[in-house]
């Protein structure tokens, strides 16, 4: 019987892969957000700078929201914010996006999401 390394580790195997993020940093991106790319595979996420805030409205399901400092830092995060919701968070520079429960399912989330940013 052979074990997963990961799961012995107590890390969720659905984690082990890279995250890889869609960017929107002109206004119009910004303005479609997740309207523009659909439903997000599970490794993946779109970051939008500058941002504080963020709507749920017409979207089809929940997402997982991360709000990063100037540094890309976390600040905060949302767990399954629900469409037709608001999120903010005054002192973030910029938003994370992600399908709702992979902040919870990745506890290392900060670490991907920077991964992220410097292979860009």
């Amino acid at each position: 019987m052979s074990r997963d390394p990961q799961a012995a580790a107590g890390q969720d195997p659905s984690c082990s892969h890279e995250l890889m993020l869609y960017r929107a940093t002109r206004f119009r991106a910004r303005l479609l957000g997740l309207h523009a790319y659909g439903d997000l595979p599970w490794h993946a996420g779109l970051y939008i700078a500058p941002c504080s805030a963020v709507h749920t409205f017409g979207l089809s399901s929940p997402i997982d929201v991360v709000f990063l400092d100037r540094r890309h830092r976390v600040l905060a995060s949302r767990h399954s914010v629900r469409p037709w919701r608001l999120a903010w968070c005054a002192a973030a520079a910029a938003v994370i996006e992600l399908p709702a429960g992979y902040c919870l399912a990745c506890p290392d989330y900060p670490r991907a999401i920077r991964n992220a940013l410097a292979s860009d």
